[in-house]
């Protein structure tokens, strides 16, 4: 029980992050298309509009997935919904490497949300890839990075809006381009780690080489490993049929 109202709770924080994120950054762009709010980027209002679109159903799509668990009871809309969420990340990915050509910040924050575009879109894909192959657990991992790069765009922005980032630099700023999700990225995987270290898997590796063993000795029960047998003035050791198998030679 408290950990579904823990869950509940973070993902209202983070939904109401996303949506102010929307409100007051891309709404503007959906609502009002003119030269003075595009900027440099009118000639390319195209790809600025894809980007923001896809973008922002990446951002709300993210936590139903990731807390599906808690309130979705249909497997096949959990299974379209990923997958709305996997094309969104790949398109806003793409025109994101597209638009940060032309950004105005400069080489050093090209290169750090090209990085990051190239990141998430593959974080997204071994998401998909993993539970194509039956493995949730890996699924879920992958998807809890992918949406943590995404949101690096809304702690980003949390990040200049501080008080002390005012009296910064230019370089603080492209400082923060990296750190922004370099360092979630890095916390995410330390929660990961950490939750690999809490589950039972080494208990259920010890059952299942106990339950080997035992196998192994009622088969050496019926059919004895070996047997000597009087071969004139010589003893010859025969072993049973099956016993090479587990030499991984083969029958004998």
């Amino acid at each position: 029980m408290a950990l579904r109202v823990a869950g509940w709770l973070a993902g209202g924080i983070v939904v109401f992050l996303s949506m102010r994120f929307l409100a007051r950054e891309a709404l503007p762009y959906l609502m009002h298309v003119d030269p003075i709010l595009y900027g440099r980027y009118w000639p390319r209002r195209g790809w600025l509009l894809v980007h923001v679109v896809a973008g922002s159903l990446a951002l709300l799509l993210g936590p139903v997935q990731l807390l599906a668990n808690l309130w979705l009871r249909r497997v096949s809309a959990h299974r379209w919904i990923g997958r709305s969420y996997l094309s969104a990340v790949i398109i806003c990915g793409f025109t994101a490497c597209y638009l940060s050509v032309f950004d105005p910040a400069g080489r050093v924050f090209m290169v750090a949300f090209q990085t990051l575009a190239v990141v998430w879109m593959g974080s997204a894909v071994m998401a998909y890839m993993a539970i194509r192959r039956g493995q949730v657990m890996m699924h879920q991992d992958w998807l809890l990075r992918s949406y943590v790069l995404g949101y690096t765009v809304v702690t980003f922005r949390l990040v200049v809006e501080l008080p002390w980032f005012l009296y910064t630099g230019r370089e603080e700023e492209l400082t923060i381009g990296w750190l922004s999700w370099t360092v979630p990225l890095f916390i995410t995987e330390l929660a990961l780690s950490g939750r690999r270290f809490r589950s039972p898997q080494p208990q259920r590796y010890i059952e299942v080489v106990s339950q080997s063993r035992h196998d192994w000795d009622r088969r050496s029960a019926v059919d004895p490993p070996e047997r000597s047998v009087e071969a004139g003035p010589h003893r010859a050791s025969i072993a049973p049929a099956n016993s090479a198998i587990w030499c991984g030679v083969g029958k004998v």
